[in-house]
C-alpha cells in the first residue's frame, strides 16, 4: 500500500509541493573546527549537493528549520512543517536527537518520507529502515543525488511507501518454521544402553523446533496486537497534533496508548525469552547434525537433509524479519517515550524482546551458512 501525493492541479493553483528537509543543523557561528560547526558544514553539503537539486528536478521546493523565514515559536513551526510537507526528507546521518523525534512523529502520521544518511553513521535503531546512504565523497555524494530524485520521481509517480512501522507489521508474517528432519549431536557410545540414539536425538530437537515455531507464531501475534493499538491511536494523535491545537493535548490519548500496548509488549518480551532459549538449548545439538552431515554425506539422505537444512534457513530468516519489525517498531515507540513517561514501561518491554532475539540471531545466521553450503555441496556432487 503506498501513500499518494496531491498532483498540481489538486493543490488550487499551489506553484509546487512542498517539501520539508529535517536533518542536523548544527551552529555556523561557532569556531572553525568544533563539532557544532562541522555539523553545519556536513548538513549544509548535503542540502546543497544533494537535496536541493534532487528535489529541483522533481517540482519540489524544498526548506529546513534554519530558513523558515515566518515569525513564530521554531519548535511548533518545525512541528507543523513535519506534519503537514507533501513529502519530508530525513538526513538520519549521526542519529540526531530532534532528527529522531521529527522522523517518528512523520512516521506516525504515515506521510511521505524519504531518508537518507552517510554510510557507517546511521542510527542502530533506524538501520533496518530503507534509507539512501551515501559516502561523503564528490562521487557519493552525485550517486546520492541520483537515487534521490529517482526515490523521489519513483513515490510522486506511484506513491511512498507508507512509512509507518505499524503498518509494515500488519503486513509482516514471519515464516513459521516447517516440520524438521533431524538435528542431533554426534552418535551415542553404543556401549551405554540409556544414551539416547541418533534419531532419539533428533526427535529431541524436533520438538524444541515445534515449540520455536509456537514461540514464533506468538512473537507475531503480539507484533500485530501491537501494531493495531498503534493503527487504533494514529489517527487520535494525528487529531491531537492538527493545526491550531496545542501540542500538549496529546498526552491522554499517549497514556491510554500506553496502556492499551502494555498487554502485548510484556507478552513479547516473554515469548522472546522462551525463543531464545530453546535456541540456546538446541545449538549444540544443531551443530553436531551439521557436523555429521559433513562428514558422512551418505546420512543426508536417510535423515532428510535439505528439509533439514531448509528449516534451519526458515528460522534464520524468520528472526531476521522480526528483528528488523521490531526495531522499526522500537524506533518509533522510543521517539514516543520521550514525549511521554507512560510510554517508557512498553518500550523497555520490546526492547528486551528484541536484545534477547539479538543474543541468538548469530547462532541462526550460522546454521544458515553452513546449511546452505552443505545443499551447494550436495548438489555439486549429483551434478
Amino acid at each position: 500500500m503506498n501513500v499518494p501525493v496531491p498532483s498540481q492541479s489538486a493543490r488550487d493553483g499551489a506553484s509546487a509541493l512542498s517539501c520539508f528537509v529535517i536533518g542536523p543543523i548544527g551552529d555556523r557561528h561557532r569556531d572553525c573546527g568544533s563539532p557544532e560547526r562541522l555539523a553545519y558544514e556536513e548538513a549544509l553539503e548535503v542540502y546543497e549537493k544533494v537535496v536541493l537539486p534532487a528535489c529541483g528536478s522533481v517540482g519540489l521546493e524544498p526548506t529546513r528549520a534554519d530558513l523558515i523565514a515566518q515569525p513564530g515559536e521554531i519548535t511548533e513551526q518545525v512541528c507543523r512543517h513535519v506534519m503537514h510537507a507533501d513529502v519530508v526528507v530525513a538526513d538520519v546521518t549521526g542519529g540526531n536527537p530532534n532528527v529522531m523525534y521529527e522522523l517518528g512523529i512523520r512516521h506516525l502520521l504515515g506521510r511521505p518520507t524519504v531518508q537518507l544518511g552517510e554510510h557507517g553513521r546511521l542510527p542502530f535503531d533506524i538501520s533496518l529502515i530503507r534509507t539512501i546512504q551515501f559516502k561523503r565523497t564528490r562521487g557519493g555524494l552525485v550517486d546520492a543525488r541520483k537515487e534521490l530524485e529517482q526515490a523521489l520521481r519513483s513515490g510522486l509517480r506511484d506513491g511512498f511507501g507508507i512509512p509507518t512501522p505499524a503498518r509494515v507489521l500488519n503486513g509482516t508474517e514471519p515464516r513459521e518454521p516447517a516440520d524438521p528432519g533431524a538435528g542431533t549431536a554426534d552418535l551415542a557410545d553404543p556401549d551405554d544402553p540409556d544414551a539416547p540414539g541418533l534419531f532419539e536425538r533428533f526427535a529431541a530437537v524436533e520438538a524444541d523446533m515445534e515449540v520455536m515455531g509456537e514461540d514464533m507464531n506468538a512473537m507475531t501475534r503480539s507484533i500485530n496486537d501491537l501494531a493495531e493499538v498503534m493503527e487504533q491511536f494514529g489517527p487520535q494523535i494525528q487529531s491531537a497534533w492538527g493545526t491550531g491545537t496545542p501540542l500538549s493535548a496529546n498526552l491522554a490519548v499517549t497514556k491510554r496508548m500506553a496502556a492499551a500496548l502494555a498487554a502485548p509488549a510484556g507478552e513479547l518480551r516473554v515469548r522472546a525469552d522462551r525463543f531464545a532459549s530453546h535456541m540456546e538449548r538446541i545449538d549444540q545439538a544443531v551443530g553436531s547434525a551439521l557436523d555429521l552431515l559433513q562428514r558422512s554425506p551418505e546420512f543426508g539422505d536417510v535423515l532428510g537433509a535439505d528439509a533439514f537444512v531448509n528449516d534451519l534457513v526458515g528460522v534464520a530468516v524468520s528472526i531476521r524479519e522480526g528483528l528488523a519489525v521490531m526495531e522499526q517498531f522500537r524506533a518509533l515507540l522510543a521517539v514516543l517515550a520521550g514525549m511521554s513517561m507512560s510510554l517508557r514501561q512498553p518500550v523497555r518491554e520490546i526492547a528486551r524482546a528484541i536484545d534477547r532475539l539479538g543474543e541468538v540471531v548469530a547462532r541462526a545466521e550460522s546454521w544458515e551458512r553452513r546449511g546452505t553450503a552443505m545443499l551447494r555441496e550436495r548438489v555439486a556432487r549429483t551434478a
